[in-house]
């Protein structure tokens, strides 16, 4: 799986890849042979636009080599068909997993890409046979599927709505099961877990509520809330940037205010655990 070298604001992410995966990563790659935190998860993890991402601020923190495994638009299907990340994870001292929509798996309803997990591939027979007036070679993206099938009607869509929040929770479950150490669940949104609405597609992470994540919660796992400015969020997916030099430097600022915010409270975390 590819990703820009680069960015327009000249961030080298050092990407490179861990054993076999052909998964990129942001680095530089981290060294193996001694302790290390695994930290899992998506855009914000990954440090789109971001010179020095949370998992790097928290390295220096703590001392201890601290293993991005990022990705834009990652699901949760990714980790779990990545042997490699897998096995790594469940060699450290602790895993950090970032709190991930509902949205970016396969499922009874539409199967997604393996690596890109917002990428719809196709729907199945019970999906097409609820929704007979929809083509579904229309939809390349699994966010434009699930806004089409709300804009048909509650009713139905509350059954898909159900599955994806079942699926989330037991491959939330089968993964965190595997890692032998304590793991951190990274919330990172504007909102708290209790502010979500279940249809609401502009709540990041989709479909993930307080009581979904209440399920996960044991002696190993610990929650760690962060509410990320609106408007991080919004410069980080905009994909341009057009206030001249004024503008990028106030979401520079940002950006590196909202990473130090993340790291300082998963570090008070992860010093208590390891």
């Amino acid at each position: 799986m590819s990703f820009i070298a680069n960015d327009a604001r000249g961030v080298d992410y050092c990407l490179c890849r861990y054993g076999a995966s052909k998964i990129d990563f942001r680095g530089p790659k981290a060294r193996l042979d001694s302790r290390y935190i695994a930290l899992l998860g998506g855009g914000e993890t990954f440090g789109r636009n971001v010179s020095k991402p949370f998992a790097a601020q928290l390295q220096v923190t703590l001392n201890t080599p601290c293993v991005n495994f990022g990705v834009m638009n990652a699901g949760l299907d990714l980790f779990l068909k990545a042997p490699e990340v897998l096995g790594i994870a469940e060699r450290a001292e602790a895993v950090v997993l970032q709190i991930l929509g509902a949205q970016n798996m396969s499922n009874r309803y539409y199967a997604v890409h393996p690596r890109r997990n917002d990428r719809f591939l196709r729907a199945s027979d019970v999906l097409m046979d609820m929704y007979p007036d929809l083509d579904f070679t229309e939809f390349h993206y699994n966010k434009h599927l699930l806004e089409r099938l709300h804009s048909k009607g509650r009713d139905r869509f509350s059954l898909v709505r159900s599955e994806l929040s079942k699926a989330w929770v037991a491959r939330m479950k089968h993964m965190l099961s595997l890692f032998p150490c304590p793991v951190i669940l990274l919330w990172l949104a504007p909102h708290r877990p209790d502010a979500w609405i279940p249809d609401d597609f502009r709540m990041d992470p989709l479909f993930v509520g307080r009581p979904m994540i209440e399920e996960l919660t044991n002696h190993k796992t610990h929650l760690v809330e962060v509410q990320m400015p609106v408007t991080y969020l919004k410069n980080q997916y905009a994909g341009g940037w057009f206030g001249g030099a004024a503008s990028l430097q106030a979401e520079d600022l940002n950006a590196v205010a909202t990473h130090k915010m993340i790291s300082d409270q998963l570090s008070q975390v992860l010093q208590t655990v390891f």
